[in-house]
């Protein structure tokens, strides 16, 4: 999940994790157990030409293509028979689809609606076969799919609507809401958001020139950075090791259980579920607090990062992509299954954006205009015309 989470692994939190400990390093053995979902974040969403693409699953009408046939190539979302334009991102949840138009003040969903997520009442509409627009009330500048909630940025302030169960629409509740609701607790200028499985990250600027992450939801696994597991319905602030806040902060991402955030000194800093070494410090220890990752080998600066369920995907400044963590069905791209506890070069050549996250799957366009993926296959979501998982990347074909 590109600035959200991309989670595919269904992350279970034991009944003793809250009473076992509240310290920063937190053994995962102790704390999880995970099970390989093979129907959650498994769709991919690109832009083209001003045109949105989607396959893979779509039993849930996520693809957008007004079916719920599964596609295994790329096939044009469309609006009322027309071609979904002008879209400025689009972000992939657990069975739902958001994007965002930087012109207009609503946001636009499709996929499941079981619980809200795609800001509709499920009593009326399950399910939503194509885009429909979502007023949000102020032009929207950022949006993020989590697995059954959605966030977004507008006129500065922080929106959330869909599952709440863990707190995660952080409103102090944990009642499911049905249309954006704004988080009036975040003091500041938001003005980015990451969802993860069930927690949600923002960005926000104090207006005194301190720029911080604000996190709430489940922290079973440390992920809202706090140094604690207790769950938080009230957004947070993340702090580091030292218990200091992190800030300068410039970019974050959410995967299923685990936390990321770029800073303006050009680190990388990582918190949450560490079971498959995707908070890439070489260990499988959990960090309740967000500590910096050793950068060892990188051959530029971080320019992107992402996050899918247990694995992290960044791009360099010399547009090269490493990855690292769970590495079941290829997420890694290097040809292996063996899971990588720090950061591995994807061979791949030169990158210039990371497209799509879902929870074991990567789709990146590479900077002569093709779109590359690898991973999880099962439901055609890599792209390529097959269902065969792909170890290293294969083109996608079509587009």
């Amino acid at each position: 999940m590109k600035n959200r989470l991309h989670k595919t692994v269904t992350i279970v939190s034991l009944g003793l994790v809250a009473a076992c400990s509240s310290g920063d390093d937190l053994p995962s053995s102790l704390q999880t157990t995970t099970t390989f979902s093979t129907t959650f974040y498994t769709h991919s969403l690109v832009i083209k030409n001003n045109k949105v693409y989607g396959w893979g699953n779509n039993a849930l009408s996520q693809v957008g293509d007004g079916t719920t046939s599964n596609r295994a190539t790329p096939v044009e979302v469309l609006v009322g028979g027309s071609s979904f334009s002008g879209v400025t991102k689009t972000a992939i949840g657990g069975s739902h689809s958001i994007a965002y138009k930087n012109t207009e003040a609503a946001v636009w969903t499709w996929g499941s609606n079981a619980l809200g997520q795609t800001g509709f009442d499920p009593a009326s509409a399950s399910t939503k076969p194509s885009p429909s627009q979502v007023n949000v009330g102020a032009v929207v500048q950022d949006v993020a799919a989590g697995g059954n909630h959605s966030l977004a940025v507008a006129g500065n302030k922080v929106y959330a609507w869909g599952d709440n169960s863990s707190g995660q629409l952080g409103d102090t509740t944990t009642v499911n809401h049905f249309a954006p609701t704004a988080l009036n607790s975040i003091v500041g200028t938001a003005t980015a958001v990451a969802a993860g499985g069930s927690h949600s990250l923002a960005i926000v600027d104090n207006g005194a020139g301190v720029v911080s992450v604000y996190s709430w939801g489940n922290n079973a696994n440390g992920q809202l950075g706090v140094g604690t597991t207790v769950t938080s319905s009230t957004p947070v602030q993340v702090r580091k090791s030292d218990g200091t806040p992190l800030t300068g902060v410039t970019m974050i991402a959410a995967g299923g259980s685990h936390s990321l955030a770029v800073t303006s000194d050009n680190k990388l800093w990582a918190w949450g579920y560490n079971g498959f070494g995707q908070l890439g410090d070489g260990t499988v220890i959990d960090r309740s607090r967000a500590f910096e990752v050793p950068l060892t080998g990188f051959t530029g600066t971080v320019a992107e990062v992402a996050a899918g369920s247990a694995h992290t995907v960044v791009r360099l400044s010399d547009n090269t992509v490493w990855a690292w963590g769970y590495n079941f069905v290829g997420q890694l791209g290097n040809g292996s299954t063996v899971n990588g506890l720090s950061p591995v070069k994807v061979p791949i050549g030169t990158v210039q954006k990371i497209e799509s996250v879902g929870g074991n799957h990567i789709v990146v366009r590479k900077v002569d205009g093709t779109y590359w993926s690898w991973g999880y296959n099962g439901q055609g979501q890599v792209g390529d015309g097959s269902t065969v998982n792909r170890l290293t990347p294969v083109q996608v074909s079509g587009i």
